[in-house]
């Protein structure tokens, strides 16, 4: 159980890296920012292939999580709240809205055990399959719930040397906002 979750969550952060691997023609801090998130937001394969044309880990795990993905990050919002340039850096303080993702994992883990409980002969690959489906079953039930969950962040970009804005190593707490403080809820098992 644990495993199927830390490969998820090694798939939203390979997923969230995408925007630190993509370069980005746009020719402000705002733009660039703008062209991320809505490029998550849209579930926009062409930037998320750029990625998983590097990683064979990635692909394989792309299929199982597709759909997760998509729905994480098509409720996200975002609002850029103030942009301070300065030479090759600049820092966009961002306010992100998403569904409250957070107990996600608690209860996935909490029906997986209930279910192994039950279930005492299943098999390893049936309870990561298991497992699979209450992932992706307690994200398609926060994504209808009405409770959403605001953070603030900062997001910094560097200026490269053709002169595009590019995104610099994400932090935790842009990741967490990004998708509704499942990383936090994680991270907490």
């Amino acid at each position: 159980m644990k495993k199927n979750l830390k490969k998820f969550l090694s798939f939203i952060l390979c997923l969230v890296m995408l925007v630190s691997l993509c370069s980005c023609f746009e020719d402000s801090p705002e733009e660039t920012v703008s062209y991320v998130f809505d490029s998550f937001k849209s579930g926009d394969e062409e930037v998320v292939g750029q990625i998983f044309d590097k990683s064979d880990f990635i692909s394989d795990v792309e299929n199982e999580y597709n759909e997760a993905f998509k729905t994480i990050f098509a409720n996200m919002d975002y609002e850029i709240v103030s942009v301070n340039e300065n030479a090759d850096k600049a820092s966009v303080i961002i306010k992100i809205t998403n569904k409250d993702y957070e107990n996600v994992a608690k209860k996935v883990y909490k029906n997986l055990e209930s279910y192994a409980m039950k279930n005492p002969e299943v098999s390893k690959e049936n309870l990561e399959k298991k497992s699979e489906e209450l992932i992706l079953e307690e994200i398609n039930k926060a994504s209808k719930s009405d409770k959403t969950v605001t953070n603030q962040v900062e997001f910094i970009l560097i200026k490269d040397e053709d002169g595009f804005w590019d995104t610099d190593e994400l932090s935790d707490e842009v990741i967490n906002a990004m998708t509704g403080n499942l990383f936090k809820g994680m991270e907490e098992l």
